[in-house]
């Protein structure tokens, strides 16, 4: 029908839906084809008559239930129109659709742009794939997979001949440093520089250097337990015959980890290893009239000795005496090196160019 002025934006569809019943003279109830809110979403009709709706009046409905104050006559033409299916058409005006008209989930991804820009945040409340396993967060368990969508661990990088993580610092050449995974062999590619492994602190960046290895595969353990002392500037005269003597190495050329007190000249071991120890007794004015001389290390576990018999016709004036050993050591154990001179005259020193040292090993 021709109108006067701006074109409506709004109009229907023709969508309306028509359902017809057979009346058999005794039934007042029938079921509906679509649901409704009340017997104001229909038209009902007998004989062509359109009936009026309501409590007490020709028809109610709730639901897919019809029911009809009487029952319509046998071979009446019987049948209702659903108007709440019939739909309204409208052209809304640009940028005027706001979230609350659109149903959940009711976007496609082939109604999102190839390309789209997010200006601000963006939270997915559940799984995130992307590429199907080019990145997956699989947010029920608070892991990330990259190559996989099923991590095992918090990050897990799956790649089928070589897994890797690369670090790039650009700003000053561009310096790369590798992890990764070669057969079954693991690998740590440094840059151009040092590869250090740090710990000691919860919080990670105030942790201290352990072990370096620098560009050219020396390799340092700065804090790995070593030691080396000496008698200083005196030599320990007259030492006691018939009894063990604590050697005097009051002198620390170095203590790598603070684990040789020169107080006591003891050495105690900060963990369960073996310990390479090693003394050099430089002794003089041997008494050769002495059964012998025992040197030895007095560790916690046991004791190694050396035993040397001076079979000389006449007192010697300089002599030496070595000891190497690998030994196994508890935490907390100690070692102390000793001399014993077994008999004979109370003249032997211990010149102060003697030396007690000793490492971790393993």
């Amino acid at each position: 029908m021709p109108f006067l002025g701006t074109t409506p934006t709004q109009g229907f569809v023709s969508a309306v839906t028509k359902q017809s019943f057979t009346p058999n003279g005794s039934t007042t109830a029938f079921t509906l084809s679509h649901s409704v809110a009340n017997e104001n979403d229909l038209e009902v009709f007998v004989g062509n008559v359109r009936q009026e709706p309501g409590s007490g009046k020709a028809y109610t409905a709730a639901g897919t239930t019809l029911t009809m104050s009487e029952a319509v006559a046998s071979g009446v033409n019987f049948y209702v129109i659903f108007k709440n299916k019939a739909q309204v058409t409208t052209t809304p005006p640009v940028n005027s659709i706001s979230t609350d008209k659109i149903a959940n989930d009711a976007v496609t991804g082939a109604k999102i742009e190839n390309n789209p820009t997010i200006a601000g945040n963006l939270t997915v409340s559940g799984d995130l794939a992307v590429d199907t396993n080019t990145l997956h967060v699989d947010s029920s368990n608070n892991k990330v997979g990259i190559g996989t969508t099923s991590p095992a661990e918090t990050l897990e990088v799956v790649h089928a001949t070589a897994p890797a993580i690369q670090l790039n610092r650009t700003n000053d050449g561009g310096f790369k440093s590798i992890i990764r995974q070669q057969g079954n062999d693991t690998e740590f590619r440094g840059s151009s520089g040092s590869t250090k492994i740090y710990t000691g602190a919860a919080d990670g960046d105030s942790s201290t250097a352990r072990l370096l290895i620098d560009a050219n595969g020396h390799v340092t353990m700065p804090h790995q337990s070593a030691f080396s002392a000496n008698l200083g500037v005196s030599s320990q005269s007259n030492i006691a015959v018939g009894s063990d003597i604590t050697v005097e190495f009051d002198n620390e050329i170095f203590d790598q980890n603070a684990d040789f007190n020169n107080t006591n000249h003891t050495f105690t071991a900060p963990v369960t290893g073996r310990y390479q120890f090693n003394i050099t007794y430089y002794l003089e004015t041997i008494d050769t009239a002495t059964g012998y001389y025992y040197i030895y290390f007095d560790t916690s576990n046991r004791n190694y000795f050396n035993i040397f018999s001076p079979a000389f016709t006449a007192d010697t004036s300089y002599l030496t005496l070595t000891l190497s050993v690998l030994a196994d050591m508890d935490a907390s154990d100690v070692a102390v090196a000793k001399i014993r001179q077994s008999h004979g005259s109370v003249q032997t020193d211990i010149n102060a160019n003697s030396y007690f040292s000793g490492y971790l090993v393993a």
